[in-house]
């Protein structure tokens, strides 16, 4: 990876990790690409690892990442979490039912959802690490949920940067919280030569 573009120790940050290191798929940085497109890359080859995990390609591939962006033309942007769909297990002790047999995620944590989104991973893999998100900027394929942007603003993500259209009405609440924030939302679409790069993998 080009030294001027790109800080990124992967193996550093799988240390922690229950899912392991997540794998990139051949992913590289590219300078026929923007940053922002270099970046919705990487998010979208992290989605392919969705495929390892029973239950996670349920509620869609999913795939995100934080950085910090470069404060000088000449810092390189640095990786800070990356994080797909991720299907815990959730287990306390005496947590077993009558037969038992294992409780189900709604049993014991109340959440209709038995997939966490990649963007809370990525807030949790942040603070297991203490690694501050403040000031970090987030690359996902789709824009956030309602739930995600709320845990993404309160960690100080200052930039939401995504793919996929955001003009159904269910994300207005979400533009207009990031707004009143002072974050920035935005929408990047893919150039012609960024989709037919997508084609042909």
């Amino acid at each position: 990876l080009p030294a001027a573009r790109l800080r990124w120790a992967p193996a550093a940050l799988a240390e922690a990790e229950p899912w392991g290191p997540l794998e990139v798929f051949g992913w590289s940085w590219s300078s026929d690409f923007s940053d922002d497109e270099n970046l919705l890359n990487l998010a979208y080859a992290a989605s392919f690892n969705a495929h390892r995990y029973h239950r996670s390609t349920a509620v869609g591939q999913f795939g995100a990442l934080l950085c910090r962006p470069r404060e000088e033309p000449d810092r390189p942007i640095e990786i800070i979490a990356l994080g797909v769909n991720y299907p815990p297990r959730f287990e306390a002790p005496g947590s077993r039912d009558a037969e038992g047999g294992r409780q189900s995620s709604k049993q014991l944590t109340g959440a209709r959802a038995s997939t966490l989104h990649a963007e809370v991973m990525l807030v949790a893999s942040c603070a297991r690490q203490g690694v501050p998100a403040e000031g970090a900027w987030l690359y996902c394929l789709q824009p956030p949920c309602w739930e995600c942007i709320k845990a993404l603003l309160m960690a100080g993500v200052a930039r939401i940067c995504f793919q996929e259209p955001d003009a159904h009405p269910s994300f207005q609440r979400q533009r207009e919280v990031v707004a009143a924030t002072g974050a920035e939302w935005l929408r990047v679409e893919p150039s012609r030569r960024r989709q037919r790069g997508r084609r042909r993998r």
